[in-house]
């Protein structure tokens, strides 16, 4: 903590020393250069900005609170291209260069995506969304500067393209993964194409790595693009025409940095790329070291140092016993107030974070952990003067009580208020004095483990996982004197324990029954377990009376010791054969608390379909009561009052008295944001070197890292800049399941319903000099494929929502409107046109329900099915079946059970499609379908042979299988076909995978955003090789032209029909048993 008047006036020495220098730029995206190579236009803090290409103070051209990026300049450089999501999306706009208000040329409320503009200055080079096929439905169209309708330049997915100088060819890239990865290999990275309507698709950069971002060179007989070919982006040039083409390092490449966005002038003499977070500038003719250009703005356009914030939220709370205070953390820091006032006094004020904060039992101090220095250690914070409430204190003593390279968290105090537990590293268990001495470590573990004390603080329970991810519930000494003892002892998951207040009963939470969660309990002593009811009852009754009947005697004076907590007694001998399930009819039952007389167990569950927090009475459970319709974080049953109090809807409050009392509140914290930035990059760069699945952290050197990115995180802009470092970061790494995602709500044009650009299923002809629309085609079980609509190919649409149409039209603009809408079209049949029909050619009238492009997507995915099914279907003669799983999730295990009948029955064999599957986690669900035990035959009188599906454990295929897979199948869906390949259960065709597997979390960085954290690494068993950064290798591999699609050629499934032939021949010519009764040996 540093005293305010200094915080104050570092920011005023910062802010004078920034307007006389200026702000630097860092971070800027999507550079674009002049015709000339004179200006440059980029994209910095959402908006445009122009500046000379020497460098110097950028002007800003856009100021909207709206997303501006992918600036594109005119062949003459008067406007500049761009897209902008100020109407909701991302739309193409124009404005000229020197400044102005900017022309809307799309609506399409799909997004558009901007990439080039044409040499002649009379069309746009970009992508959006469309219902031409899938998986991928993206296309890349010309649209008209001067507005109209947008055309399909070619039917294929691709993108970063960009427009030869003869303005017939395009460049473009198919593939690619996120481009802050550094070194992948495999085979999902970019490759870079060309198109004319001449010669079609050609491959001009195919490699196991990353290609990118490619740039025609001004004589149009070779393209530069970024290559990682070294392990790194460096800008490259490769001649267009030769096969196999050699490319060559234009620009000398930076000893550990990376050339991105590249951006040429038409005339070829000036090259703009950013390499780390500065822009450089080269002649790709001379080659030779790139100069980094300086470019500053205006303090005033730049992000203040100081911002300011009210926060009305908690992440955690604690209240004090009697329940009048509590300390909470809001904004990453901790603060206090009581319940009355609820005026928030500030009791942490670091750049990084505090979290896990907790009273002391007697509430004479705070445990918490906090980061200050970038290491999270164990901290008590005691109040300046004790003879104030903590509210009340405008200081507060703070103590670290611990200081070790481990990560220190969870804190929670013994009862006694003697020692504290806490987690530190991966999932150790320690404890020590309030003190921070004679610290010990109870347990040992890879992974954190949930803990409780016992109410006497003689004792520990905890669950934590082994190396097969299954918890279960243990209990040890809190000073370490005997080993622990497992009290579950199960195959499935338990968690959550917590003690009773009166020692005698263990609650926890399991999920015993079938991947449903329970409540659980167990009597710590045998003779508990062994009362009947009748003995609880009489108990229960003898309470009662002493607590109700008065006798008139003066109260007695209470002997020595009265009010101490009784030492807590276990029989461990058959302790885990004592726990008993507390029935519920519910889901998700968490968050367990119990009452101060332990006669109640209070849980948060949706019973019955209702959320809320419940309680059950204990040890007679019967139907849960509920307490109150909200979910209670950290909920405490207090004795003071009989309350509950804890966190609703990310507020403190208590339930008293039937009714639930939130305590809202109003904090105000100022935030230094270079500071506070800082942090949170150090603590993003300390999860992954402490918790990464590889310790070897893929062979990087870690600090070094840290000390590449530190300041520029500090240094960003906006969160979209500080992200984008982050992810450098993380990319070094070269990982999957890797990213950082700022948090922080996007601007909005309006709240209410906004326009919808509809979607009809239509697909129209291109332009032609007839009058109306032509359908070209319309699309199965799309919005215009209904009996009352009846549209065919060759029907021409004159009229639309009563509005004559012709070619030229943007149909976007004339369909936008409400979502859903009905659209009314005037059709002249195809059967009833001449070439050039007239005012008097009969017409009909059709009204069409509009779809959105959501349903699009799964139309043309269900369109993608049947065409696949018929396909295996003709190839294979009837004797195939196909299944694709479109995702390793319930839903698509569900439909794969079902289809295993439905598409199976009575085929030899089956393709199975895992194609454009990003994966889940089903995969061995799965394989138990495809790969049970086949022990026995059985066979019923008068019937054939076969097998009971009722002693399975899900529906069962032991016949051929081949299984495709390709560049987008991932993680869990890439399991499965190394899976099938080890267990030899059949043969795997296509491409090979991603090479994507690793098991991942994530937790949120302070509030800046969340930190995906990859922990589990899969290795094949038939090898032990690991499976990420080595996708799983077809048996048969076939890559697809960029033309398939739109021909209805599918050269994978091809292939997968014809290898399951083979092994459906092998399968048949297999020697079988002969069946025997028993009545026929001989």
């Amino acid at each position: 903590m540093r005293p305010a008047a200094a915080v104050l006036a570092a920011a005023l020495l910062s802010a004078t020393a920034a307007c006389a220098q200026g702000v630097r730029v860092e971070m800027a995206e999507r550079p674009a250069l002049s015709a000339d190579g004179r200006r440059l236009a980029f994209s910095w803090r959402d908006d445009l900005w122009v500046v000379d290409s020497g460098g110097g103070t950028a002007r800003r051209l856009t100021t909207h609170p709206g997303d501006d990026g992918e600036p594109c300049w005119s062949p003459d450089g008067t406007e500049i291209a761009f897209t902008s999501d100020r109407s909701g999306t991302k739309q193409v706009h124009v404005i000229p260069a020197e400044g102005g208000e900017p022309i809307r040329l799309t609506v399409r409320t799909t997004g558009w995506s901007l990439m080039d503009w044409s040499p002649d200055g009379s069309w746009l080079l970009a992508r959006t969304t469309t219902d031409t096929g899938w998986p991928d439905n993206r296309r890349l169209f010309r649209v008209p500067r001067l507005g109209g309708r947008a055309e399909l330049l070619f039917d294929a997915y691709g993108g970063e393209a960009r427009i030869a100088p003869d303005g017939r060819r395009i460049v473009f890239v198919r593939e690619g993964t996120q481009w802050w990865r550094q070194g992948y290999r495999g085979s999902e990275a970019g490759q870079v194409w060309t198109w004319s309507p001449d010669d079609g698709f050609r491959s001009l950069v195919a490699l196991p790595t990353e290609s990118r971002w490619p740039l025609w060179r001004p004589d149009g007989r070779a393209v530069y693009y970024a290559g990682a070919e070294g392990g790194r982006f460096a800008i490259r040039e490769v001649p267009v025409g030769e096969a196999p083409a050699q490319s060559r390092p234009v620009v000398t490449p930076a000893a550990a940095g990376a050339d991105v966005y590249p951006c040429l002038s038409r005339d070829g003499r000036t090259l703009v790329f950013r390499r780390d977070f500065d822009l450089y500038r080269v002649d790709p003719a001379a080659g030779g070291e790139p100069r980094r250009i300086e470019i500053t703005v205006r303090a005033d356009d730049a992000r203040p140092p100081v911002e300011r914030a009210t926060l009305d939220k908690v992440s955690t709370a604690s209240f004090s016993a009697d329940g009048l205070e509590v300390a909470f953390v809001a904004g990453g820091d901790i603060w206090v107030m009581d319940t009355i006032l609820r005026e928030p006094r500030q009791v942490t004020a670091t750049a990084e974070e505090e979290r896990g904060v907790v009273f002391a039992p007697d509430g004479s101090a705070l445990y918490c952990v906090s980061e200050r220095g970038g290491q999270p250690d164990l901290w008590r914070v005691e109040r300046a003067d004790t003879s104030l409430y903590w509210w009340r204190n405008e200081r507060f003593l703070h103590t670290a009580l611990t200081a070790d390279a481990g990560a220190d968290g969870r804190p929670i105090p013994s009862p006694d208020g003697k020692r504290i537990a806490w987690i530190r590293g991966l999932g150790d268990l320690w404890t020590a004095t309030t003190a921070g001495k004679d610290a010990k470590r109870l347990l040992s573990s890879w992974n954190p483990p949930e803990y409780a004390w016992s109410p006497d603080s003689r004792w520990i329970a905890y669950a934590v996982e082994d190396t097969d991810f299954n918890s279960d519930i243990w209990i040890v000494p809190a000073d370490g004197s005997a080993p622990a003892v497992n009290v579950s002892r199960h195959p499935y998951s338990e968690s959550n324990p917590v003690w009773s207040p009166d020692g005698r009963v263990l609650a926890f939470r399991g999920d015993r029954r079938e991947g449903e969660t329970d409540l659980f309990t167990v009597w710590l002593r045998r003779e508990d377990d062994e009362r009947e009811k009748r003995d609880r009852t009489l108990d229960e009754a003898v309470r009662r009376m002493k607590e109700v009947r008065k006798d008139g005697e003066p109260p007695k004076k209470k002997p020595d010791g009265a009010g101490a907590v009784e030492p807590v007694r276990i029989d461990f001998e058959g302790l885990h054969e004592r726990v008993r399930r507390i029935p519920v009819d519910g889901k998700g039952e968490r968050g367990l608390f119990w009452k101060p007389d332990s006669t109640r167990l209070g849980f948060a569950a949706a019973v019955k379909g209702q959320q809320g927090t419940w309680a059950i009475d204990f040890p007679e459970s019967g139907e849960p009561k509920l307490i109150v319709a909200k979910v209670i974080d950290r909920a405490q049953w207090l004795a003071e009052g009989d309350q509950i109090v804890g966190v609703a809807d990310g507020v403190p409050g208590t339930f008293s008295k039937g009714a639930w009392k939130a305590f809202p509140f109003s904090a105000r914290q100022t935030i230094q944001v270079a500071a506070r930035q800082r942090a949170a990059f150090v603590q993003a760069w300390r999860l992954m070197r402490d918790t990464y699945y590889d310790g070897r952290l893929n062979n990087r050197d870690w600090d070094a890292i840290r000390a590449k990115y530190e300041d520029a995180a500090a240094r960003a802009a906006d969160a979209g800049a500080f992200s984008a470092i982050v992810n450098l970061m993380l990319g070094e790494l070269n990982g999957s399941h890797l990213g950082f995602f700022a948090s922080g709500r996007r601007w909005n044009p309006a709240d209410g319903w906004a326009e919808e650009t509809p979607w009809l299923g239509i697909r129209w002809a291109s332009r032609d000099e007839e009058r109306g629309l032509r359908v070209a085609a319309v699309v199965r079980e799309g919005p215009a494929d209904r009996a009352a609509v009846r549209l065919r190919a060759g029907d021409r649409v004159l009229r639309i929502n009563g509005r004559d149409v012709g070619p030229g039209d943007d149909l976007d603009a004339l369909l936008a409107g409400p979502p859903r809408s009905e659209i009314v079209l005037t059709v002249a049949d195809s059967g009833l046109l001449s070439r050039r029909p007239s005012r008097t050619t009969r017409l009909r009238e059709v009204r069409v329900r509009a779809g959105t492009w959501g349903d699009a997507g799964d139309v043309l995915y269900a369109n993608w099915l049947r065409s696949n099914r018929e396909n295996v279907e003709r190839l294979s003669g009837g004797t195939a079946g196909y299944i694709h799983i479109r995702g390793m999730d319930w839903t698509s295990f569900d439909e794969f059970e079902r289809q295993l009948y439905a598409a199976g029955a009575g085929k030899d064999g089956l393709v199975i499609d895992v194609r454009e599957n990003g994966g889940g986690f089903t995969a061995d669900h799965l394989l138990t379908i495809l790969c049970q035990p086949t022990h026995a035959v059985t066979v019923p009188r008068g019937g054939g042979p076969g097998y009971p599906g009722d002693r399975r454990v899900y529906a069962a295929w032991d016949r051929p299988i081949v299984v495709l897979c390709n560049q987008n199948s991932f993680s869990n869906a890439e399991i499965l076909a190394h899976a099938i390949q080890v267990l030899k259960r059949g043969r795997v065709v296509g491409v090979p995978t991603a090479g994507g597997v690793i098991s991942t979390g994530g937790t949120a960085i302070m509030d800046l955003g969340m930190l995906r954290l990859p922990f589990r690494g899969w290795f094949r068993r038939d090898t032990g090789e690991d499976m990420e950064l080595a996708g799983a290798i077809p048996d048969v591999v076939a890559w697809p032209d960029p033309a398939d699609q739109a021909r209805g050629i599918d050269r994978q499934l091809e292939a997968a029909v014809k290898v399951l032939a083979e092994d459906v021949a092998t399968w048949k010519a297999a020697p079988k048993p002969e069946l025997k009764k028993a009545s026929e040996r001989k």
